[in-house]
């Protein structure tokens, strides 16, 4: 309901504050899920877009369209399970697309989104800036019992529980 959107659009937030924070990235749109109904459609035409949280069918339709009045370069989806969403936008004219295939954390999301537009910044393509997205996410460590350890890891569900 009204409270899980209200607590998706803060963790929204947090992350693009996180990821602002962490880069120094001028031509970067950041956009919640709230802010698409007053997007001026041409403003997204050859930029950056960093989308965080879920969207509803409504906003993602909304998107869609503005993706095909003005195709931005690249937009990262930092949004759980949102690979459909990523081929819509795809075949909606947008020319290069990275989404989660899975239901993925807060913490995972945040550091690959570090990673993956400090990459863009430093002039990597969107493939390189994937693998730097990923091995943001495999470089984050915690401590226990004593010892650093990976704190996440990167895995293909389908090799789970094998």
């Amino acid at each position: 309901g009204s409270a899980a959107a209200a607590a998706a659009a803060a963790v929204a937030l947090q992350e693009c504050a996180a990821v602002r924070e962490a880069l120094d990235v001028d031509d970067l749109l950041w956009l919640q899920a709230v802010s698409l109904q007053t997007l001026p459609r041409r403003l997204l035409r050859d930029t950056w877009l960093h989308i965080a949280g879920p969207l509803g069918e409504a906003e993602a339709q909304q998107l869609a369209e503005a993706v095909a009045e003005g195709p931005p370069l690249l937009i990262l989806l930092s949004a759980p399970s949102s690979s459909h969403l990523g081929e819509q936008l795809a075949r909606a004219g947008a020319q290069h697309v990275v989404s989660w295939a899975t239901d993925s954390g807060e913490l995972p999301r945040r550091l690959f989104a570090e990673g993956f537009w400090a990459a863009v910044r430093d002039g990597e393509l969107p493939d390189a800036a994937r693998e730097a997205g990923k091995g943001r996410v495999r470089s984050a460590q915690t401590q226990r019992a004593g010892e650093w350890v990976p704190m996440l890891e990167l895995a293909d569900p389908a090799s789970c529980g094998e």
